[in-house]
């Protein structure tokens, strides 16, 4: 990789983090590298959580230190956050070392995980998301929707609004992976979403219409038209 000319050069410096799962007929292997996640859920639990390659890890803080770097502001020199990576070829420059023995390694971890009839789903995600919402916020927050659509991609948009609505401003990418034992749309989670909807829905046009009654009491300009219906 370093005799590559955008290495050589100086121009490629970016990097990547990378999670990724194997699924085998007995077994299931989780693979990451960086802090992107991948989490696994069977009988309603979580079983997995890969661990994010952080600087002030205690084993990474070390082994940075051991490669000539140090950890400052929670990054590598003060200034990358993640301590394995793809790429960021500015912090693998010391041609005296093995790959593994630079400031960032590309050494992913491993976790293998026997499979279950209770298995039900698989999220992987990069830091976008999880920056915003914790494993187990996720895992509830996907189980709840599997209970109102089977559509992935639906859920998947629904999920990155919430980061997004949460004040994720880093990149945003998630899969999620079906197990037959995945929970199932019922009307009764339906009917209650339903319900929540509609309540949402009252008590925003409650709040509009007393702004426009204060609005239309305490000044002087054309009345405004208002438009909100309830039910």
């Amino acid at each position: 990789m370093r005799r590559l000319p955008g290495v050589v050069s100086g121009e490629e410096r970016s990097g990547s983090t990378v999670v990724s799962v194997l699924i085998g007929p007995d077994t299931v292997y989780f693979s990451n590298l960086g802090d992107s996640r991948g989490i696994a859920v069977s009988n309603a639990s979580l079983m997995v959580v890969t661990e994010d390659h952080k600087p002030f890890r205690a084993d990474e803080q070390k082994r940075i230190s051991l490669a000539g770097g140090t950890v400052s502001m929670q990054r590598i020199n003060g200034n990358l956050a993640v301590s394995r990576a793809l790429g960021d070829y500015d912090y693998k420059n010391r041609l005296d070392r093995g790959p593994f023995e630079q400031l960032v390694s590309p050494e992913p971890d491993l976790y293998p995980l026997a499979r279950r009839p209770e298995d039900e789903f698989i999220v992987l995600a990069c830091d976008g998301v999880w920056d915003v919402i914790t494993n187990d916020e996720l895992y509830r927050f996907v189980r709840y929707q599997l209970t109102l659509t089977n559509n992935l991609e639906q859920i998947c948009a629904t999920l990155l609004d919430t980061c997004l609505g949460r004040g994720s401003r880093d990149n945003i990418s998630v899969a999620v992976i079906l197990y037959p034992g995945a929970p199932n749309p019922s009307e009764e989670a339906k009917t209650l979403e339903r319900q929540l909807d509609y309540n949402i829905e009252r008590a925003v046009c409650g709040i509009y219409f007393k702004f426009i009654l204060c609005f239309k009491t305490y000044t002087r300009l054309p009345s405004l038209v208002m438009r909100c219906v309830i039910v």
